[in-house]
């Protein structure tokens, strides 16, 4: 299944911001400002979750997984996902 082609925002009429009174573009900036700033509380929370699940980065856009965890099949750390996933398996369910 593919996604729909993304559909280009236009403004109509042209200038629509010019419309703004002084104390609305105010307003609309600091609503942007507002929302870069949850953004980027956003962004930090899922790095910290993408840290407790594969481990710390490795500086090349890959993680390192946990040596808590043991090692895979190719002597790597575990990602807590494969940790997981072997106690399921010891288990037998």
């Amino acid at each position: 299944m593919s996604l729909p082609e993304p559909v280009p925002f236009v403004l109509d009429p042209p200038g629509v911001f010019v419309a703004l009174s002084d104390a609305e573009q105010a307003q609309l900036l600091a609503d942007v400002e507002s929302l870069k700033q949850s953004v980027a509380v956003l962004l930090d929370v899922v790095r910290d979750v993408q840290i407790q699940m594969r481990g710390v980065p490795d500086g090349s856009g890959g993680f390192l997984g946990w040596p808590q965890l043991g090692k895979n099949s190719a002597g790597q750390d575990r990602t807590f996902v494969d940790g997981l996933g072997g106690v399921i398996k010891k288990l037998g369910a």
